[in-house]
């Protein structure tokens, strides 16, 4: 079957739209096939990409114009987009962490903030094999951090956050291992600083979760 130069061009903006919306989509929803699904769409791309570049030659040897080439350049340009939407949403996570929270939850999961030099965070909510994000802005007031919006959640119940000494730090004592992946932050002896959730009054909240400031991995 042979298709003229506007339904290469549609079929090509369709594919490579399709790739770079489930790229952006999925950017901050990590799921384990994710990688798997995001290469078969830009091999089936490509692979139609590939037709309409070899049917845009063969086309201009017979007319010898270079309109001919219109799908051919569509498929540059798709592609110039999908490396600048990765460039772009890659940023976001080049940024140093100054301070990095964590709290392990039941089901082997884990809530994550990660506060950045540019005064964002990246709040992250880990559950076996797969992981969601927020992000936003934060400001720093006498050891209390604002953050730009509130989650109303099961885990985060307020806004703001107070670094706080761990009561049960302990430089001498050597922490459990099943404790410090599966236990509260407060029973990790190596965390030093804990984050308390606080009201607007500056009040812990009791019946909120705290977090251990600890080294980001990996980082």
């Amino acid at each position: 079957m042979k298709f003229n130069s506007f339904t290469k061009t549609i079929l090509v903006v369709l594919l490579w739209g399709i790739c770079i919306y489930k790229l952006w989509i999925d950017y901050d929803h990590e799921y384990l096939m994710d990688s798997l699904i995001h290469n078969g769409l830009i091999i089936i791309a490509s692979i139609v990409s590939a037709f309409a570049i070899n049917s845009d030659y063969s086309g201009y040897k017979q007319e010898k114009k270079l309109t001919s080439f219109f799908p051919s350049m569509t498929v540059l340009l798709c592609i110039t987009g999908l490396l600048l939407t990765t460039y772009f949403l890659k940023r976001q996570d080049q940024t140093p962490t100054i301070f990095y929270a964590t709290r392990n939850t039941s089901g082997l999961g884990q809530i994550t903030l990660d506060f950045r030099a540019n005064n964002t965070y990246k709040l992250g909510r880990h559950h076996f094999m797969s992981a969601n994000y927020q992000r936003g802005h934060f400001t720093i007031k006498d050891s209390v951090i604002y953050l730009d919006k509130s989650y109303v959640s099961e885990h985060i119940m307020s806004d703001r956050f107070l670094f706080k000494t761990n009561p049960n730090f302990d430089s001498t004592k050597k922490g459990n291992v099943l404790e410090i992946l599966f236990g509260t932050p407060e029973d990790d002896v190596k965390a030093k600083t804990v984050l308390y959730q606080i009201n607007h009054n500056g009040q812990t909240i009791d019946s909120a979760i705290s977090f251990k400031v600890v080294q980001k991995p990996f980082d």
